[in-house]
């Protein structure tokens, strides 16, 4: 009898340790089958320093309310999303925690010089960017194979990005035109001066404000606001200044984040692909509290805006 029970333990036990194993492989298969993706191909393939970005299926952060041109068919069914992104000097890159790309394989800087792919490399750098309310916010380090000047960008994320998107810079020169003011007893406080390849016509973004007396001290936009308007203009062969846009701060009543306070031409954005082509010229709009990009269709061939349909991101101040 003793001998029959020893027979039993000896056999019947691991019998029932192999089943045991069998159904517990099983279970844990069936577990890991049903994972979304975010936690399995997506997580092995961003860096730990953005492990908080959002789950793949969606390209930008669900901490990022929204991004440039987020409503755009041609760029959300090609899977690509516009960021802004700071060069902090000699080639590296920096993009907000909160609003960033989930994959660090397909990003692109679209720089005064041209379109730079921005890299990761083993692990991204943690650093910060100036974009908050009087302080620095958090921020992931990218690098680019050359140098870029210390500036904001815009950056486009997405694999079809080099399929779709043509980007060309707006070059800036030391030409000065003369443009009638847009009132009387204003004067020129600021005037950018661009060409644009392959764009009709060059391009002026101006400042003005009311005439100085030489005798008084300015005051400054901090304690007493100043009236000023904005200007967007091409301007013809002949030197004919062709306003295209404008915009007026009149005084603190107003409200301060208005997108039509361009201040600079980042340059032509075109995207293109079996279905429509659309082209925006990209700006940047700011004030002594926020920051903006401001993306304006575009007709390149006339050299004409559609300057009341614009599509602005404010993201940066209070």
């Amino acid at each position: 009898m003793d001998s029959e029970k020893l027979w039993r333990v000896t056999v019947l036990l691991p019998l029932v340790a192999i089943i045991v194993a069998v159904v517990s492989y099983w279970l844990r298969r069936d577990d890991a089958t049903t994972q979304p993706l975010a936690t399995t191909e997506a997580a092995r393939d961003v860096p730990a320093a953005s492990a908080s970005v959002a789950a793949a299926g969606s390209s930008a952060s669900p901490a990022c309310p929204r991004t440039l041109l987020d409503q755009e068919s041609i760029l959300t069914r090609n899977g690509i999303t516009l960021f802004m992104g700071h060069a902090v000097g000699e080639a590296g890159v920096s993009l907000a925690q909160r609003c960033q790309p989930v994959q660090l394989d397909s990003v692109f800087a679209l720089t005064a010089g041209g379109v730079q792919r921005l890299t990761a490399g083993p692990g991204a750098a943690n650093t910060v960017v100036p974009w908050g309310c009087a302080k620095e916010i958090p921020a992931i380090g990218l690098r680019a194979a050359h140098p870029i000047e210390q500036d904001d960008m815009p950056v486009a994320s997405g694999a079809q990005v080099p399929a779709v998107l043509q980007w060309t810079p707006a070059v800036q020169s030391d030409v000065t035109i003369q443009c009638a003011a847009p009132r009387s007893n204003y004067q020129s406080e600021e005037q950018r001066f661009y060409t644009i390849a392959g764009v009709a016509n060059r391009w002026l973004v101006e400042a003005w404000r009311p005439a100085v007396d030489p005798l008084e001290v300015p005051q400054d936009a901090g304690t007493t606001p100043i009236p000023r308007v904005f200007v967007v203009s091409s301007v013809t062969a002949e030197d004919e200044c062709l306003a295209q846009d404008r915009a007026e701060t009149i005084d603190s009543s107003r409200p301060a984040r208005n997108p039509g306070q361009y201040r600079r031409i980042y340059g032509v954005l075109k995207a293109k692909d079996s279905k429509e082509e659309k082209s925006w010229m990209i700006f940047e709009s700011s004030n002594d509290d926020a920051r903006a990009v401001v993306a304006v269709p575009l007709d390149p061939g006339k050299g004409q805006l559609q300057a009341r349909k614009p599509d602005v991101w404010f993201y940066s101040g209070c």
